[in-house]
């Protein structure tokens, strides 16, 4: 008996498991396997920043799930489930109860369980749920948020890295940018529809060291207007550089002729072409070529009027 104990237990160790409660009995052997440390779990979980997939469905606001791909290796057999909890951006947790998964699986986070709006991050945790009932270590929190579609990230792109002006009578948009681009000298400038349109304005934006600056400069009985980015952004999440130009914009604010290319970085890095837009009452009409990042196709995005 003392030799089979001793063969067992040698298998065990060759097994990287712990062996407990070993007596005289062999059937009363109890086997546990070690349970992975916080910075083990991290390894095993990992949540998704601005992830696309054209199976993924967006939800109404414009943005996709966060997905979860989970893995598992030898030190972790034993487990076959796991627990998530999640924080949104006020902090309040939310729950998904144990939830059966492989190797390699892919967990969309649907519903409750992922932002909802763009611009928002999440923080995740997560653990495994072994056989017997009982948990491993919660993971290190991990930041995890959606994908956007083209039209919710135009519409995010201008109000903080682009023409904030425009949104100043949104209710939703924040108060402090409200008062201050509404007050803007760039404001002003816009809706002069006269010589005192003319000029540079430069304004400062409240992240990154960032400013646009407004060009106006006659042409004829037109004018041409040149808004140029410089890492301009009102959010630390977004901001922006390079140009958006305007061509013989009339004093009716019509213009035939855009052009120019906005590298957007931060949450959504991408790259706005503004060639196929044209001025109309003041506002772009046309398409935006957009390339997000984490898109192979070009889009193109229905310009609006946000006034």
């Amino acid at each position: 008996m003392v030799f089979l104990l001793l063969i067992v237990l040698a298998y065990c160790i060759s097994q990287t498991v712990f062996c407990v409660g070993v007596d005289s009995d062999v059937s009363k052997i109890e086997l546990h396997m070690p349970q992975p440390t916080a910075e083990g779990s991290d390894a095993l979980f990992s949540f998704s920043t601005n992830y696309y997939s054209a199976e993924l469905v967006a939800n109404g606001n414009g943005v996709y799930p966060v997905v979860l791909t989970v893995g598992f290796d030898s030190s972790v057999l034993g487990a076959d489930a796991i627990e998530l909890e999640a924080y949104d951006d006020s902090g309040a947790s939310l729950v998904m109860p144990a939830r059966k998964v492989a190797y390699a699986d892919t967990v969309v986070l649907s519903g409750d369980m992922s932002p909802s709006k763009p611009g928002e991050i999440w923080k995740y945790r997560a653990r495994l749920v072994y056989h017997d009932g009982h948990r491993g270590s919660w993971s290190s929190m991990q930041e995890g948020y959606g994908a956007i579609t083209g039209a919710a990230f135009m519409k995010f792109f201008e109000r903080y890295a682009m023409k904030p002006w425009e949104f100043t009578d949104y209710p939703d948009f924040p108060k402090v940018l409200s008062d201050k681009w509404s007050k803007s000298e760039i404001l002003s400038k816009i809706k002069a529809h006269s010589l005192k349109s003319l000029g540079t304005v430069t304004e400062n934006s409240r992240y990154h060291g960032g400013s646009v600056t407004y060009t106006s400069k006659a042409s004829g009985f037109k004018g041409n207007i040149f808004f140029t980015f410089v890492n301009f952004g009102e959010l630390d999440t977004i901001w922006s550089n390079g140009s958006f130009n305007m061509y013989g914009v009339s004093l009716s604010g019509n213009g035939k002729r855009c052009d120019g290319v906005v590298v957007v970085s931060g949450m959504y890095p991408a790259t706005v072409d503004c060639s196929l837009l044209q001025i109309e009452d003041d506002a772009p009409v046309g398409n935006y070529k957009l390339q997000q990042q984490n898109r192979e196709d070009v889009e193109l995005v229905p310009a609006s009027a946000n006034f």
